[in-house]
């Protein structure tokens, strides 16, 4: 995140959520339908974690680091991204956070992000090679 206008109060990531949003579309007969399920991967409130100091100067820079979302995976039960000739699967990544700002950090924003992900299969080996 950069901060485009000068000093003034604190940022405060307050919320975080992460979600899958899969959908699924079925063409047959010329028509198509489509289903759309979300996936809730991670949701923390009460973070309370400063992005920016009240000082930070116009055109700073920050990012948060990975310690919110690195020990959460995709559940093994998704099936993968794929696509045939009448049935399709995709999926988006949604990132919410909410954050605190004012100078009692008072007023709340959510910034909503979404990006297209692609889901693989996780393959275990059957018989894991030894060690000699």
């Amino acid at each position: 995140m950069t901060r485009i206008t000068g000093p003034g109060c604190d940022l405060i990531l307050n919320d975080f959520q992460s979600m899958l949003i899969e959908t699924t579309e079925v063409r047959a007969h010329g028509s198509a339908e489509s289903s759309m399920q979300l996936h809730v991967l991670q949701t923390v409130s009460n973070v309370r974690k400063q992005a920016y100091p009240s000082g930070a100067p116009a055109g700073s820079t920050v990012s948060l680091d990975d310690d919110l979302w690195r020990h959460h995976r995709v559940p093994h039960s998704l099936t993968p991204t794929f696509e045939t000739c009448n049935i399709s699967r995709s999926y988006k990544l949604q990132i919410r956070l909410g954050f605190r700002f004012g100078f009692a950090n008072v007023l709340t924003r959510v910034l909503e992000v979404e990006f297209p992900v692609y889901v693989v299969a996780a393959c275990r080996a059957k018989n894991p090679p030894r060690a000699s």
